[in-house]
């Protein structure tokens, strides 16, 4: 019994001390769309995304639109810290609801997101608004307000609540190539979620595009903080789109993949993805090796 219990004791201890800020065990949330292309669409022109990616997308489309997310996640940890994140279940989940509104002249997109990896819970209000610049070029402000929970911790230390914001800009170089930006957290109030990224989607054929990220906190060197992502989007029929994409995260530790397809009807959106993460060094944001995570995301929007 005084063993079980000095072991437990040790293990928790171990936990609490690499762990770094506790908002920054969870990842940010993703959509299925964005699951599949490894995260990548700061340049693509994308509706739902308008809430927790890049603002100034919202400005190009006219309906409303509201998505529903379920995703489940599991982890596949190592060592000291596994021992204790599988008291906690293994096996994390999440939920996302996201309002997008394109119709009137103040464009906007809300959305609602919770979430669970190990210990560490996720609670997210976020908020993107967005408006034409011109014909082709387009600007946006997003607000988000998060509650970080580490269940390990004494319970007045447990909640960490921050606000950030993020500013975001679009430009369409035709009918085949858009651009963006996207300045997550400018003033630092997590320096760790602090990050710069610039963006692209190309189609060579109308049924083929490139999609592509990079970004990096300059503040704490662009080396350790660099991050890229990638992804090929097929279409077939009009109406199915096969994604596949992947990602390197320096500041996170982390790389991996995701893939996933989607079918666009009429009003109704059915998005299925997967996405592996993978430890790839020592994290600058929490100085610990990341866990392996896989994810499945079942996604359902429909517009009106």
């Amino acid at each position: 019994m005084i063993n079980k219990m000095t072991q437990t004791i040790y293990c928790l201890s171990f936990l609490l001390f690499i762990s770094g800020p506790i908002h920054a065990k969870v990842h940010d949330f993703e959509t299925a769309r964005l699951k599949s292309t490894a995260g990548s669409g700061v340049g693509s022109v994308l509706m739902n995304e308008a809430a927790i990616l890049n603002p100034a997308s919202i400005s190009f489309f006219s309906f409303t639109s509201i998505y529903l997310q379920k995703h489940d996640l599991k982890l596949k940890g190592s060592g000291e810290a596994n021992k204790i994140t599988s008291q906690y279940g293994k096996k994390s989940d999440g939920l996302g609801v996201i309002l997008a509104d394109g119709k009137n002249a103040a464009k906007g997109a809300l959305s609602y997101t919770i979430q669970q990896e190990g210990p560490y819970k996720r609670k997210r209000f976020s908020a993107g608004l967005g408006s034409m610049a011109s014909k082709t070029s387009a600007v946006g402000a997003g607000y988000r307000y998060t509650v970080d929970e580490d269940i390990l911790l004494p319970t007045e230390k447990s909640k960490n609540k921050y606000h950030q914001f993020t500013m975001g800009a679009m430009h369409a170089l035709g009918e085949s190539l858009t651009v963006g930006l996207l300045y997550v957290d400018p003033l630092g109030k997590t320096p760790e979620d602090s990050r710069g990224y610039v963006g692209g989607q190309y189609f060579l054929k109308r049924f083929i595009a490139l999609i592509g990220d990079v970004g990096a906190d300059y503040r704490r060197g662009l080396s350790d903080t660099l991050v890229y992502r990638a992804a090929l989007q097929l279409s077939f029929f009009k109406d199915f789109f096969v994604r596949a994409g992947l990602f390197d995260d320096k500041a996170m530790g982390e790389r991996g993949n995701g893939i996933g397809i989607s079918w666009v009807g009429p009003k109704l959106n059915i998005d299925v993805a997967m996405k592996t993460t993978k430890p790839n060094g020592s994290s600058v944001t929490t100085g610990t090796l990341a866990q392996k995570t896989q994810e499945t995301i079942f996604g359902l929007s429909y517009r009106f």
